[in-house]
């Protein structure tokens, strides 16, 4: 954030800028179960492995999702029941058959009971870290990790990675892996120092958790 650090008259830090908190909404939890679907699955593989948390580089069935080897466009959606406040999205792919070449990242703003739903919209407008333009709005893979973070926050009812027809990885074309994707919430934690009479800091707390 770009709020100052704060002092009182001795110069004891009393506010300082928030620090942040990244909450994945995709993960799969013990109290949290957000759906997850696929277009298709390659044999022996399942969309589990895909918000289960982990990022190792893998193309085994326990590490990543793999979609049929088949025509047409490959997609990876994670939605709620009720709208999310969403600012990043963060995925993680394997690198054994090459990065995707043609995807993009889409959500689905969420609308009250009752409406239609939305339609997909492109992800953003923001900054994308890990991809390049590849044109026609779509990207390309530069990195293992592609991070999509939107300049606000975004009230999303579902989100997805797409893949166009035969943009995967040079090794595999006509499918798409994914070991991780992650849908992020960043909330703002405020920071609080108390100090005693001798300029002694006696607490300090981050989102009103003391520290040690």
């Amino acid at each position: 954030t770009d709020e100052p650090f704060q002092y009182d008259w001795l110069g004891h830090l009393v506010a300082a800028p928030a620090t942040v908190e990244r909450r994945n909404l995709a993960q799969r939890t013990s109290t949290a179960l957000p759906a997850l679907s696929v277009d298709s699955l390659a044999p022996g593989y399942s969309e589990l492995p895909a918000n289960d948390g982990r990022t190792v580089d893998s193309m085994a069935p326990a590490d990543a999702w793999a979609s049929a080897a088949s025509a047409g466009e490959h997609v990876a959606e994670v939605s709620w029941s009720a709208g999310k406040s969403v600012n990043e999205v963060e995925l993680w792919l394997p690198t054994a058959v090459g990065l995707p070449a043609r995807f993009v990242v889409e959500y689905r703003p969420a609308v009250p009971v009752g409406m239609p739903p939305a339609p997909w919209t492109p992800f953003g407008p923001g900054i994308v870290a890990g991809a390049a333009d590849a044109g026609g709005g779509w990207f390309a893979a530069t990195d293992r990790r592609v991070l999509f973070r939107a300049a606000g926050a975004l009230l999303a009812d579902a989100v997805r990675f797409r893949q166009a027809a035969g943009g995967g990885g040079v090794g595999a074309p006509a499918q798409t892996f994914v070991n991780e994707l992650r849908v992020l919430s960043v909330v703002a934690l405020p920071i609080e120092d108390r100090y005693d009479a001798l300029g002694r800091r006696i607490s300090h707390k981050v989102g009103g958790l003391e520290q040690v």
